[in-house]
């Protein structure tokens, strides 16, 4: 799994939590890197803070790579639905982000 967060602090949370759950997870500062990493990993799923999101043509590629998203937003409009996108408001409690990943992925941790 990715974790594409441009906040360091944000980012090692993420991990932390993905991690006790018992995923792999691989980080990054931004999305460009991520996508340059994401061809040669089996990541099924790529989660990303909505403020990594520098360029459109980032963002339609990663929807385009077959992988599993989940975008977390803090205010911003949703962009519109696809069949791999599940988009969660910040702060995340509990256990949603985790449940998304199974909904998306059809796997637990």
């Amino acid at each position: 799994m990715l974790v594409v967060a441009a906040d360091d602090g944000f980012r090692r949370s993420l991990v932390f939590a993905l991690e006790a759950e018992g995923f792999d997870v691989a980080p990054y500062s931004g999305l460009e890197p991520a996508m340059a990493a994401l061809a040669g990993t089996p990541a099924s799923c790529v989660v990303v803070d909505e403020d990594a999101l520098r360029e459109r043509d980032e963002w339609n590629g990663l929807m385009r790579s077959g992988r599993s998203v989940i975008l977390l937003i803090d205010a911003a409009a949703p962009p519109p639905g696809a069949d791999n996108l599940a988009v969660l408001r910040k702060p995340v409690f509990g256990n949603k982000l985790v449940e998304s990943i199974a909904s998306l992925t059809g796997r637990s941790s």
